[in-house]
């Protein structure tokens, strides 16, 4: 019966290992001066095998929370745990992590052979095995044939796969990215982000990833810590925070969003009526969260759900859809669509955006009369 129990209890524990978050930062705050925080009571998990992005504009405490992971700062106040291990006090070379910095840090004088064994020979790994995994990992990330070239020699995106390449090769727990592809061009850029989020699904590691490129986060991410002032202001999926943000804050640094200030004057508990300031315009929108009669609130609706068009509709659908008066402010071309910022009840620069091919025939100072569904969400309320 003990031996029995003995192994119900190891076989318990393990699945509880497994299941385990990989990463958790608990009442994490990081002060560099002993009064601003540059990290704030912060408290998040990272599972096995996610790709979890922190985003932000700068000075948010993305990179710090980054740097607090890997060792290269200490946390002020709180814990930090990986694999069910409390790390804070721990060295950086005795974390285990693979790291991959914005400017790569490679050695000019090694090959991307050498470049990539470095951590290999730092772990004592016998030469054959070395090999072996240096070869695998070069396949991976499609270097294979380029092992024996300087540094000096291999483009700017080549040297960032022989980074992401070294970070990857001894099987670390979890790599981290401190903006690796922000030095790089808008096309290589779009690449390497392919690059990255396929060698991830093909080695299901658990990635960090820094980065202020709100696109760049989206197309990554399985999820994502949206920073604000070392504040986490919401953690969700690329949809769930581009199509549900949860304040202001998110639903304007997500996305193109336009803004517009109103008041709840009735609703019911699936729509409520909300009237714009500036004029007896009112819209209805679904309702999110505890919002009462009389709130002060801010609509938010993405340019890309507004239809428009310079007349009023034959057939109003006020049940299945809003239409508001706006007047345009300017027209200006986007390459693959035009972008019109208009005025809605004097509140400015309210923007749509409409496909090359279906340009509005109207001029500043014109009327437009824009429309946008009630029931999918393309409308939602934030405080």
């Amino acid at each position: 019966m003990l031996a029995f129990q003995t192994i119900w209890i190891s076989e318990n524990f393990e699945k509880q290992l497994k299941d385990q978050a990989l990463v958790q930062f608990r009442g994490i705050s990081k002060s560099f001066d002993g009064a601003a925080y540059a990290v704030r009571d912060l408290n998040l998990s990272v599972e096995r095998g996610e790709f979890f992005t922190l985003l932000g504009p700068s000075g948010s405490g993305k990179t710090t929370t980054l740097m607090l992971l890997a060792g290269f700062e200490s946390p002020t106040t709180g814990e930090i745990f990986l694999d069910g291990k409390n790390i804070v006090g721990v060295p950086p070379y005795h974390r285990n992590i693979g790291v991959v910095f914005q400017h790569y840090a490679l050695f000019p004088h090694l090959s991307v052979f050498e470049n990539i064994a470095y951590p290999l020979r730092m772990r004592g790994v016998p030469r054959g095995e070395l090999s072996s995994r240096v070869g695998k990992i070069l396949e991976v990330v499609e270097l294979d044939g380029l092992e024996s070239r300087a540094t000096s020699e291999i483009s700017g995106g080549q040297a960032q796969r022989v980074a992401l390449a070294r970070a990857l090769v001894f099987e670390p727990p979890v790599v981290l990215m401190d903006e690796p592809l922000g030095a790089l061009d808008k096309r290589l850029r779009e690449t390497l982000q392919e690059e990255i989020r396929r060698v991830h699904r093909e080695l299901s590691t658990t990635v960090i990833y820094v980065t202020h490129d709100q696109s760049e986060a989206l197309f990554l991410s399985d999820r994502i810590a949206l920073f604000r002032e070392g504040v986490v202001e919401q953690i969700d999926s690329p949809n769930g925070l581009y199509c549900s943000p949860k304040t202001s804050f998110a639903a304007g640094f997500i996305g193109e969003n336009n803004s517009l200030e109103g008041k709840i004057v009735s609703g019911s508990n699936q729509v409520v009526q909300i009237k714009i300031h500036g004029s007896d315009q009112i819209v209805h929108v679904p309702i999110c969260g505890a919002h009462r009669h009389g709130a002060e609130v801010t609509l938010c609706i993405r340019p890309e759900y507004i239809t428009a068009s310079p007349s009023q509709s034959e057939s109003p659908q006020a049940h299945r859809e809003n239409e508001v008066r706006g007047y345009v402010q300017s027209v200006t071309f986007h390459g693959d669509h035009w972008r019109y910022c208009t005025v809605i009840s004097q509140q400015e620069n309210q923007r749509i955006t409409v496909p090359l091919r279906e340009k509005l025939s109207v001029k500043e100072g014109e009327m437009l009369f824009l429309r946008w569904e009630i029931s999918s969400g393309d409308g939602f309320v934030v405080d």
